[in-house]
């Protein structure tokens, strides 16, 4: 009992931590910069790799940690993720149940991915820099 009680507690603790940080990231307020503190899929594989030399234990601790990043990640209200579509309902409820033009939802997704892939692009080629 008390292993279960400690892996939420952990997950909890570590799920704070990781709100705080996306708060830390809008505003700015991340120590050593926002380049320096994210890992694209190239710093992942590096610390996969890091993690599975120390053991299998760290190694699935680290898999607990990246799938509870990805599913707080999904959850940010930000077009083209699950919490844009969320928030995107929200004010159709708030509207009366008014839908949004189709074409007008289309085009802030698209402008969401398009920020994504950017995004995504850069923190990539900022690992790849890391590497040499």
């Amino acid at each position: 009992m008390k292993s279960f009680t400690t892996s939420i507690t952990t997950t909890w603790d570590i799920a704070v931590q990781m709100v705080e940080f996306l708060g830390q990231l809008v505003t700015g307020r991340v120590a050593g910069g926002l380049s320096n503190s994210v890992a694209g899929p190239v710093g992942v594989i590096g610390m996969v790799s890091d993690a599975a030399k120390t053991g299998i234990t760290n190694l699935l601790y680290l898999g607990a940690v990246i799938s509870l990043n990805l599913g707080i990640m999904n959850l940010v209200p930000f077009p083209a993720l699950d919490g844009g579509r969320l928030l995107l309902l929200l004010i159709e409820a708030l509207r009366g149940g008014k839908k949004l033009d189709p074409s007008k939802e289309a085009m802030i997704n698209i402008v969401g991915m398009s920020v994504l892939m950017a995004f995504m692009l850069f923190i990539t080629y900022k690992d790849i820099l890391r590497l040499f």
